[in-house]
């Protein structure tokens, strides 16, 4: 592909990159679509085909022409916008000044978003080795996830400065959970003597976490990846847990103890996910947010992993 010759003008925040009609010429003769989206800046196939069809009918005459200067920002080099000059009105003899910016927040408008979001949160149970012998087995259990559905508010606060890709995620977020495990061990100890061991545990949740940390976009024209990461806040929880002990002695008779194991709550969270926006002012985004817990020993780690799609305004 052959390189575009252009005039480049650079400010301090901005590129100007020179659109003249021998550019027109060359990027709709040299350009694929996908590069045409890129080169103006485009969020949807539609503005292309407008272009075109600009372009088609012809943007200059014999004592008309324009020249415009795309502005790309120097950060994410996106282009955000353009401005120029044409000359359609010739009956005042004089040059029309203009400028466009392709999004609000560009503008220093929608730096805050609001949205919900409806999430398939999958949790799972953990213990880690301690050293009370009434909890060591514990770390053998192999709990069944539990699948519910999760729910809640969003908001997006957005820097312009120092750096336009950094804003901070708020989320509200309700969810529940519930598991179950069985543990069975059966041990010869000599003598003629065999000890089994049952331990049945139910673990019941629920949560309302307010969380929150900071979010990096890659911003471009058609979907920003993100991601983003800090720190949950439990506000109400109700955290349930049983667990009986069986032990048998031979056939004497079984001797039963209510164990009470303690369970810890995420504390930290991870986010990997695509923003689509599809007006002015509205986006769809899909999320995959892991809680986690630090490593306590002794005590069981609830973590999750949950599947979301959200809707911005």
């Amino acid at each position: 592909m052959k390189q575009l010759q252009t005039t480049i003008l650079n400010t301090d925040r901005l590129l100007l990159r020179e659109a003249n009609p021998a550019v027109y010429d060359f990027v709709f003769k040299e350009y694929n679509n996908y590069e045409l989206m890129m080169f103006f800046g485009f969020n949807s196939a539609e503005e292309l085909l407008q272009e075109k069809s600009r372009f088609e009918n012809g943007i200059t005459t014999f004592n008309k022409s324009v020249l415009y200067f795309h502005l790309i920002d120097k950060i994410s080099s996106m282009v955000i916008g353009m401005c120029g000059y044409h000359t359609w009105y010739l009956q005042h003899a004089r040059a029309e000044l203009f400028y466009v910016l392709y999004d609000d927040s560009w503008k220093r408008k929608g730096n805050y978003n609001l949205g919900f979001f409806v999430g398939n949160n999958t949790s799972t149970l953990s213990f880690g080795k301690g050293n009370d012998p009434l909890y060591r087995s514990f770390d053998k259990f192999s709990f069944n996830s539990s699948t519910n559905l999760s729910f809640g508010i969003s908001s997006i606060i957005k820097f312009r400065n120092p750096i336009s890709l950094l804003s901070i995620q708020n989320e509200l977020v309700y969810s529940n959970g519930s598991f179950s495990a069985e543990y069975f061990d059966q041990s010869d100890v000599g003598g003629g003597v065999t000890a089994k061991e049952t331990i049945k545990t139910d673990v019941n949740y629920k949560l309302l976490t307010y969380r929150v940390g900071p979010r990096i976009s890659i911003r471009s024209n058609s979907i920003n990846p993100y991601v983003a990461f800090g720190f949950s806040i439990p506000i109400m929880k109700t955290v349930g847990i049983k667990s009986i002990r069986t032990t048998q002695i031979n056939n004497a008779t079984p001797e039963v103890q209510e164990l009470k194991p303690i369970a810890s709550l995420p504390n930290f969270w991870l986010s990997i996910g695509v923003k689509k926006k599809i007006a002015s002012d509205y986006a769809l985004y899909f999320e995959l947010t892991n809680d986690l817990k630090g490593g306590d020993t002794g005590t069981g780690q609830v973590s999750g992993l949950t599947s979301k799609i959200g809707f911005l305004f």
